[in-house]
């Protein structure tokens, strides 16, 4: 059995403003596959197709460089030579909901995924930046507007193989980032907390609400390295609430029998990310709606 899973984001532009891909895919809707090179690797995008308020389509990434080996039952190995533009591929599809700029990429860490829907927009749309901004949910939102006095903010980076990334989430961020390189650690714990007895330094609630979101926007291009942000603090006189962003990320997942080459068929990828975001539209459109208000 396989597990497939699929990630929500908001679609924006550089200046946070929601974006609707309408235009832009019918443009590649029914055309030959669009490719291009990025760092190195070859990415395709095809099965461009709107179905109703939807459209869907599959990404295809390529590893040129990548060689691939074969084994046999005596244990022997040896290399297959592959063309200029071959090499060992994966795929994830991908679904956008333009009413609420809502973009669902099949979760794949070989793939790279999200971060390639973004280089394709950005190409195709021949657009300065875009951003995929994951999606919370409502529920997590809600509790962390409640959360009155900040008493912990922890973040966890591990593996992170370019801190530079975390610059882009503000002075905070970039502190951290420029000690790990000064350190050369791929891995980061950070634990601020209150003091504790008369006269203690309280954290500053709205800053560290503002980098938790930051850091949280964020996590795509630094993801899976960014797994903990964590914020807790009092709601009201007597009650604490702790709530982990990276936790409460909007996703859906399911169990799949895999086919006779091993891998789940592009109709079942697709019919699962459909059924994902009926499961989650309601909640995805409050959001949306939330936020234009």
């Amino acid at each position: 059995m396989r597990t497939l899973a699929v990630d929500f984001y908001k679609i924006t532009d550089s200046e946070e403003s929601p974006i609707d891909l309408s235009n832009l895919l019918a443009r590649a809707e029914n055309d030959e596959p669009l490719t291009y090179h990025w760092g190195g690797d070859f990415y395709k995008f095809d099965s461009i197709r709107r179905a109703g308020v939807v459209w869907t389509g599959e990404i295809t990434r390529v590893l040129p460089e990548l060689p691939v080996t074969r084994g046999d039952s005596t244990g022997q190995a040896d290399v297959i030579p592959c063309g200029a533009n071959e090499g060992p591929w994966w795929k994830a599809v991908f679904l956008h909901h333009p009413a609420t700029c809502s973009v669902l990429v099949e979760r794949s860490r070989s793939c790279g995924p999200a971060s390639a829907f973004k280089k394709f927009v950005e190409s195709l749309g021949d657009l300065d930046a875009i951003a995929l901004q994951p999606l919370l949910e409502k529920k997590k939102w809600q509790r962390l507007a409640k959360i009155d006095e900040v008493t912990k903010f922890e973040i966890k980076v591990a593996g992170l193989s370019n801190p530079a990334l975390l610059k882009q989430a503000g002075s905070s961020a970039t502190a951290i980032a420029e000690f790990m390189e000064l350190i050369e650690s791929p891995s980061i714990q950070l634990n601020a907390s209150i003091g504790r007895g008369r006269g203690y330094r309280k954290l500053n609630a709205e800053r560290v609400k503002r980098a938790a979101k930051k850091l949280f926007n964020l996590s795509v291009d630094a993801a899976p390295e960014i797994t903990k942000i964590e914020v807790g603090g009092r709601v009201g006189l007597e009650e604490t609430d702790v709530i982990d962003l990276i936790k409460g990320r909007i996703f859906e997942s399911a169990t799949f029998e895999p086919g006779a080459d091993k891998t789940i068929s592009f109709e079942d990828r697709l019919d699962f990310i459909r059924s994902a975001w009926e499961m989650r539209r309601e909640e995805v459109t409050e959001l949306y709606l939330d936020a234009s208000s």
